[in-house]
C-alpha cells in the first residue's frame, strides 16, 4: 500500500509486506517475512523462515523467531525473541539509531554477541549471559560502550547496534516465555475489540 496499515493474522508460505507510511501486524508465519514500513511500527508474532523488518520510524517486536533476523529502526526500540536451535539459528542483526535494544534467547543457543552503544552517557549493556564490556563505567563521562561474548561455545553471530539507548540481552527461561505470549495473546485481543467497535461505529454513523 502507498499509504496505510497492513494486518495479516499468518501466512503458511513466504511474505512480503510493505507500506509508504503505516504499521505492520503479522501473526503466525511458516515462511521467511520480509517487512518495510516508511513511517510506522512492525509487530510479528512469529516465523520459521529469515525475517528481515525495516522502518523508517517506529518500534520492531518480533517473536517466536526460529531462524535469522534483521531488524533495523531509523528510530524507535527494537525487541526480539529468538527462539531458534544450532541447526536453525544464522548470522543475526538488530540495529536503531535512538531507542533501546532488547534481546531474548535460549540459555542454550550458541552463538557470538557483538553489542555496540555508539554514544552512551548513562546507557548501559546488561546481560544475563557472561559477555565482556569494554568501558563497563557506564556512566555520563562514556562516549561509547562494546560488548563481546561467546555463548556456549560461541557460533553464528548475532550483532547488536543503537547509536543512543540501552541493550538487554536476556534468557528465554520457561517464565519469561509465557509473559511473552500472555502479552502476545492480550495484543491480539486488545486489537480485534479496537475492530470490533470500529465496525459498530461505522455500521451506525452518528447523525
Amino acid at each position: 500500500t502507498a499509504g496505510g496499515d497492513i494486518v495479516l493474522r499468518g501466512a503458511s508460505g513466504p511474505v512480503r509486506a510493505e507500506t509508504a507510511g503505516g504499521q505492520i501486524q503479522i501473526g503466525q508465519c511458516q515462511g521467511s517475512v520480509n517487512a518495510e514500513t516508511a513511517g510506522g511500527s512492525i509487530r510479528l508474532h512469529g516465523a520459521r523462515g529469515m525475517v528481515v523488518a525495516q522502518t523508517a520510524g517506529g518500534s520492531i517486536d518480533l517473536f517466536r523467531l526460529q531462524s535469522a533476523v534483521r531488524a533495523q529502526s531509523a528510530a524507535g526500540p527494537i525487541l526480539a525473541e529468538i527462539n531458534a536451535n544450532r541447526s536453525s539459528f544464522a548470522a543475526s542483526q538488530l540495529q536503531t539509531a535512538v531507542g533501546d535494544v532488547k534481546v531474548f534467547l535460549p540459555p542454550d543457543l550458541p552463538l557470538t554477541i557483538n553489542a555496540a552503544i555508539q554514544q552512551a552517557f548513562g546507557h548501559k549493556i546488561l546481560s544475563d549471559f557472561p559477555i565482556h564490556v569494554q568501558g563497563d563505567e557506564q556512566s555520563f563521562r562514556q562516549r561509547s560502550l562494546r560488548a563481546e561474548g561467546d555463548l556456549n561455545g560461541g557460533g553464528q553471530l548475532l550483532r547488536i547496534n543503537t547509536v543512543t539507548g540501552n541493550i538487554e540481552i536476556r534468557k528465554l527461561d520457561p517464565h519469561t516465555l509465557e509473559q511473552l505470549k500472555a502479552a502476545q495473546e492480550a495484543f491480539w485481543k486488545a486489537w480485534q475489540e479496537r475492530r470490533r467497535q470500529q465496525r459498530e461505529n461505522d455500521d451506525n454513523p452518528e447523525p
